[in-house]
């Protein structure tokens, strides 16, 4: 778990470094170059690069692609303009917007206690990006607009078939995003 926040960290560093010199766009087309062969091969290994996938997967597959789409942009477009320490902070906010559509769209059961963490949490995340003052920009809702995307993702995924292996719903998300 550790090696993997390492990883998530280092790749918004090094994004945010190469924004510098290039678009987010080719960033993420160069990422996409390095991810798609790497989880292909991976899928191919695990005999799970072709699957058949049942016609109710395929619309969720396809909204759990445009969410993820949607987050990367939203997220790059507030790493590129934001500290990453605030974007950080926004997105902290996303077991919360989770739990909270799971409550609301997936009947899962939610006490008094976790609602009020829910608001807490929410309301935390107001007192970061500050709307209506000076420190507040539209980078913000950039961000907010990927915590959204990604709960939508994550809503998404739960609802898919248990039997549908995760590697090629995963390709499908690294080749669509590649493809941005």
């Amino acid at each position: 778990m550790a090696l993997s926040m390492l990883a998530f960290v280092l790749n918004d560093g090094l994004m945010k470094a190469v924004f510098d010199s290039m678009s987010i766009y080719q960033a993420v087309f160069l990422r996409g170059l390095i991810t798609v062969p790497l989880i292909a091969l991976l899928a191919w290994y695990k005999d799970a690069l072709i699957v058949s996938i049942a016609p109710r997967d395929r619309l969720l597959v396809t909204l759990r692609v445009a969410a993820e789409i949607g987050a990367t942009v939203g997220f790059l477009k507030a790493l590129k303009h934001m500290p990453l320490a605030n974007i950080t902070a926004i997105l902290q906010v996303l077991p919360l917007t989770v739990t909270m559509a799971a409550a609301l769209f997936l009947g899962e059961k939610v006490g008094f206690r976790r609602w009020l963490a829910i608001t807490i949490g929410l309301t935390g995340v107001m007192i970061i990006i500050r709307p209506g003052t000076e420190g507040f920009s539209v980078y913000s809702i950039w961000a907010l607009a990927a915590v959204g995307c990604v709960t939508i993702r994550e809503i998404a995924t739960r609802k898919l078939s248990a039997d549908l292996p995760s590697l090629p719903v995963s390709l499908a998300t690294a080749i669509a995003i590649g493809g941005l």
